[in-house]
């Protein structure tokens, strides 16, 4: 990440650096018992998009890319019916990205939860890159299961400075 990216007094809308790895272990329903995955959720539905003007070309975010994503995922037969009761996104916290999913979520708001909750990687995590994808997703999961019994749909989604992008509704396997 350039210095021209970075948190301080010449740009208070900066990034803070960050790092983050994790990886989530994906199983079929009826997986062998033999692996010894205990189910955790439910990945109902993804979906891939590319942002035509995205960050790295600098200019304000139109959203076309992730409204895209977000309407296919409220299109889907399995996620479209009901509304997510939370989202985290994957994002640093830039106001680029926020008007990316204020842009989005306007043309989306049958998806988004009652009220609005998102979650933001960056502000906790700082710039975790890609890996913000597997932790929040774990985040998700995690939250949903022993933190908010409400948070049983969760929306996570993710922008990439160069424009690709990617989401998924995850819910939580009742115990």
């Amino acid at each position: 990440m350039g210095a021209r990216l970075h948190l301080g007094r010449r740009n208070p809308d900066g990034r803070i650096p960050g790092e983050a790895a994790g990886f989530v272990a994906l199983a079929r329903p009826g997986a062998p018992k033999s692996l010894k995955l205990e189910a955790t959720g439910v990945l109902l539905g993804t979906a891939l998009a590319v942002e035509p003007k995205p960050f790295s070309q600098r200019g304000p975010s139109l959203a076309d890319g992730l409204t895209e994503v977000l309407h296919a995922l409220r299109r889907n037969a399995v996620t479209g019916s009901r509304r997510v009761d939370a989202v985290l996104a994957c994002q640093p916290g830039d106001s680029f990205w926020g008007t990316e999913f204020s842009r989005a979520y306007l043309r989306n708001v049958s998806l988004m939860p009652e009220p609005l909750r998102v979650h933001v990687a960056g502000e906790g995590l700082g710039d975790a890159g890609a890996g913000a994808g597997p932790v929040m997703l774990g985040v998700a999961l995690h939250q949903a299961r022993w933190r908010q019994a409400s948070a049983r749909r969760t929306l996570v989604y993710g922008s990439a400075d160069g424009g690709r992008i990617g989401a998924c509704v995850v819910e939580m396997i009742p115990q």
